[in-house]
């Protein structure tokens, strides 16, 4: 599970070379919850020491075939950097990928292609050794695992998937039929940046009320649906007195695209699938009635005259309150206004924790070929296959990631303008603590991803009172069979043996 002590990872990518260095350099330094070293004490945290034999590589070069985009922020930034440019991000890539060449005597090298599951299938399947590593889209890649074409990481014998660089929730949910193709954790950062959470202009809030302080709620467990209803409708204003609220013309009390509507389902703590104690997936005939639930509980919020089905508006003042993935943090612009960071709101006080989701089309996850195999090195590396290199490689890569790229990456979103302060940076915490991964609706069985299409907006995005929001159960029993024969088709599928 990734770190979530924020203001450790703060100190630790402060120091991040100097601290790694004395961590790899001895026995006397050991990882504090992000990754810093402290000293002189007995205290060790198991999960989060690499305790495999030391090997290296002999030159051997570790290729990532990974995701180019034209969107910065969902683009693959963790792999390679070509050099040092005062980019906490693209530095920590560096320093790690320097400090793994020179303590392995390996090369990491990276090619990039906007499908590596579509470029790789055909030479896969012709058997050729194209690349260590894939990084893409798991829903593409799960393509490539229903063809035999990936290895089980759960087999090999170098990775322990209950170390502290993986995301539990994220191989639970990634992964089905109990086999482990799709990898995600501290090696990455695409999982973070595709994660759901609630920004805010503080401004308008404070005009409201000036003694609320929602980061307090948040501790307290009171920012719930029914707040960010009675703010959102609160805060919203005519700003050219015709009665109406306009886009682009006046200010919405929140903002999101329809495609949020789920991730709001999910920070109530609900699933559409069921998982039992072996890891087995299911999808009821009828939906749970704890979904049932969560979604008339939404119903005021997605359908209020307040809500504006768009995108933006946030930094010029046209939206009160806006849901988006993290990444907009590393690609927001400046504004004129006291911006915050929220997570997404409970369904009831009741709940437990706060909850988001990942947006599968733009998480990325780590996968290992089978024609790792034909890697002609393995054997004089000291290993019994390409892929246990391959897998060895992939521990180490995660554990210094852990140490060096996770705190770099919230460092960075943590200084950007849009959370400049140690309370938003404890909010973003809060928001990215827990994470569900639902397969059924990030893989789409049976087109089973219905919550953007249940509920329609008129042409200028204002949703209204939309009857077709009371529609989630017909929606979903119209589908449950197609995406039942789709979870049992792919089940299968890797459950067969490869020829």
């Amino acid at each position: 599970m990734k770190a979530t002590k924020i203001l450790s990872l703060i100190l630790a990518a402060i120091m991040l070379c100097s601290c790694f260095l004395v961590a790899c350099g001895g026995d006397d330094g050991k990882k504090g919850d992000g990754g810093e070293v402290i000293l002189n004490t007995n205290e060790v945290d198991q999960s989060k020491v690499l305790d495999l034999e030391k090997k290296t590589f002999n030159g051997h070069e570790f290729r990532f075939m990974s995701r180019k985009t034209s969107h910065y922020h969902l683009d693959t930034h963790e792999i390679y950097a070509e050099e040092l440019t005062g980019d906490k991000l693209n530095d920590a890539v560096f320093t790690r990928n320097a400090q793994l060449e020179k303590e392995y005597n390996c090369k990491i090298t990276e090619e990039k292609t906007s499908s590596p599951a579509s470029a790789a299938r055909e030479p896969l399947m012709a058997g050729e050794y194209v690349a260590d590593f894939l990084f893409d889209e798991a829903r593409l890649l799960r393509n490539l695992a229903a063809s035999n074409l990936l290895a089980d990481v759960a087999k090999c014998e170098n990775v322990n998937l209950e170390k502290a660089w993986y995301d539990e929730n994220g191989l639970n949910g990634l992964n089905i039929g109990g086999k482990v193709f799709f990898v995600v954790g501290d090696a990455a950062c695409l999982d973070d940046i595709a994660s759901y959470i609630m920004r805010f202009n503080r401004d308008f809030v404070e005009e409201y009320d000036a003694d609320i302080d929602l980061y307090d709620e948040v501790r307290k467990g009171k920012w719930t649906i029914d707040r960010l209803y009675e703010l959102m409708n609160a805060t919203a204003k005519d700003l050219n007195g015709d009665g109406f609220l306009m886009p682009n013309e006046d200010r919405f009390g929140y903002n999101a695209e329809r495609a949020v509507n789920w991730a709001h389902v999910a920070a109530c703590g609900v699933t559409v699938s069921t998982m039992d104690d072996s890891g087995n997936y299911d999808i009821p005939l009828s939906p749970k009635q704890e979904l049932v639930d969560a979604w008339a509980a939404l119903k005021p919020v997605l359908t209020a005259s307040t809500r504006l089905n768009d995108d933006g508006g946030l930094n010029e003042g046209l939206c009160v309150f806006y849901c988006c993935n993290t990444g907009s943090l590393l690609n927001s612009s400046e504004s004129t206004y006291d911006l915050g960071v929220l997570p997404l709101p409970k369904l009831n006080e009741d709940q437990d924790k706060y909850y988001t989701t990942v947006y599968f089309s733009q998480l990325c996850s780590y996968c290992i070929p089978n024609t790792a195999n034909n890697a002609e090195d393995y054997a004089t590396n000291g290993f019994t296959s390409g892929v246990e290199q391959a897998a060895y490689f992939l521990e180490v890569f995660s554990y210094y990631s852990m140490n060096i790229l996770t705190p770099a990456f919230y460092n960075q979103v943590i200084l950007k303008q849009s959370v400049r302060d140690l309370e938003s940076a404890e909010m973003v915490e809060i928001a990215l603590e827990n994470k569900i991964y639902d397969p059924v609706i990030g893989y789409s069985f049976g087109g089973m991803n219905i919550f953007s299409a249940v509920g329609s907006a008129n042409q200028n995005g204002i949703p209204g009172t939309d009857v077709n929001y009371d529609t989630l159960v017909s929606s979903y029993e119209a589908k449950v069979a197609a995406a039942r024969k789709a979870l049992t088709n792919y089940l299968n599928y890797i459950n067969t043996e490869s020829l």
